[in-house]
């Protein structure tokens, strides 16, 4: 009986679709927002709760329609948008709208990580979810804010070598240090602990979209990462880049560059440039992005921040603009080297940013550094030094 089942065993192995060795783990559940598979680990993985699938409240971070805030003092989670309101009370074990309605799915803690049932939130916000078989790794959740261009079998076929990767990554991460015994008479090094720790880069893109946003977009998908894209110019001709900005999680944002008289003349250029945004895909930005915001003067400063927005500027700048690829990709690794502070990177959606922003990412993550996109509630960077 024993050996009939050992050769029962050996013949299920042999059968199995080839995959990495690091496919023996246990399964996990993805997620993917807008066609974009995100990084696995232990504090972002969904995990099922009598039946409904829930995620991570960080997850909904990556919905660009929607907000997110926790505050963790009085243990309350609030997922909104202009038009709709879910509050998340915790301390009260209790989930209702801006009506009061209340839900009978409340948020729940994990290993001191907040979760929330995606299929309220997709209902709430009008969004669309499914929950997609993929063997042998596990399941994927597919989060979609706006229609979706491929089937749930399509998505699979195009992503699988992508989930592939993002699973080796989260198998490697999580596997033992081996122990490496000293070296006999090995000298005295430096302490590997004194190594300072490699800083958080974000990644935004200035001036109007062109052609080039679209094998940029490609690029930060297939990296599974996000940016934020601080356009200004005509909007109409790049209505699908800018659904695929929203649709797929990165942050919109305005580019306000040169000299303004007053601050009504600033307020009003930014109004203008949100006026447009909004008429072609039907959300208002927040965040400016303003070089030399240094120069702006209190009263201007005073006049942004009232009417709601937030200036952002870069620290690293690898002068996208006058050189070539492979000088970009240089100038952003040589400066990381040095740098003490998070990084916020600028590019442009020209030739050279799209074709060294492979090369970065890749540099990126071999570096060990965290790719941050750019967020409302972050507290910005700018000559200025103005962090309201």
């Amino acid at each position: 009986m024993k050996r009939t089942a050992a050769l029962l065993l050996a013949c299920l192995i042999f059968a199995l679709p080839a995959v990495s060795m690091s496919a023996v783990a246990p399964a996990v559940i993805f997620t993917a927002v807008n066609d974009a598979v995100q990084a696995l680990s232990e504090d972002t993985m969904p995990v099922r709760v009598g039946g409904q699938v829930y995620v991570p409240y960080l997850t909904l971070s990556r919905l660009s329609p929607i907000s997110v805030y926790y505050n963790v003092r009085e243990q309350r989670l609030l997922v909104y948008n202009f038009d709709h309101t879910i509050n998340f009370d915790l301390a009260n074990s209790i989930t209702y709208d801006e009506a009061g309605v209340v839900y009978s799915y409340n948020a729940v803690r994990r290993s001191d990580t907040v979760f929330v049932p995606i299929s309220l939130v997709c209902q709430k916000f009008g969004f669309t979810y499914s929950h997609i078989a993929v063997p042998p790794y596990g399941s994927v959740i597919r989060i979609n804010t706006l229609p979706p261009i491929l089937s749930d079998s399509e998505f699979l076929d195009r992503y699988l070598s992508r989930m592939e990767q993002v699973y080796d990554d989260y198998v490697a991460e999580t596997l033992p240090e081996p122990d490496v015994p000293d070296g006999p008479g090995e000298p005295d090094g430096p302490d590997a602990s004194d190594e300072p720790d490699p800083v958080a880069v974000s990644l935004a893109f200035e001036g109007p979209l062109t052609d080039e946003t679209a094998g940029i977009l490609d690029s930060l998908a297939q990296a599974g990462e996000q940016a934020a894209f601080f356009i200004s110019g005509g909007v109409d001709e790049y209505r699908a880049e800018l659904r695929r900005i929203l649709g797929e999680g990165h942050t919109i944002g305005l580019y306000a560059p040169g000299e303004y008289e007053s601050a009504e003349d600033l307020l009003a250029a930014l109004d203008a440039q949100n006026d447009a945004l909004c008429a072609a895909v039907h959300t208002r930005a927040r965040l400016v992005w303003m070089p030399g915001s240094g120069s702006l003067t209190q009263e201007q400063r005073d006049a942004i921040i009232g009417a709601g927005y937030r200036l952002w500027e870069d620290n690293l700048d690898p002068r996208a603009d006058a050189r070539e690829a492979y000088s970009v990709r240089v100038n952003v690794r040589t400066i990381l080297q040095s740098m003490e502070r998070n990084a916020v990177v600028r590019l442009l959606n020209n030739k050279a940013s799209a074709e060294a922003l492979p090369g970065i990412l890749s540099d990126l993550n071999r570096g060990g550094h965290d790719v941050q996109v750019i967020r409302e509630w972050h507290t910005p960077v700018n000559s200025a030094r103005e962090i309201r």
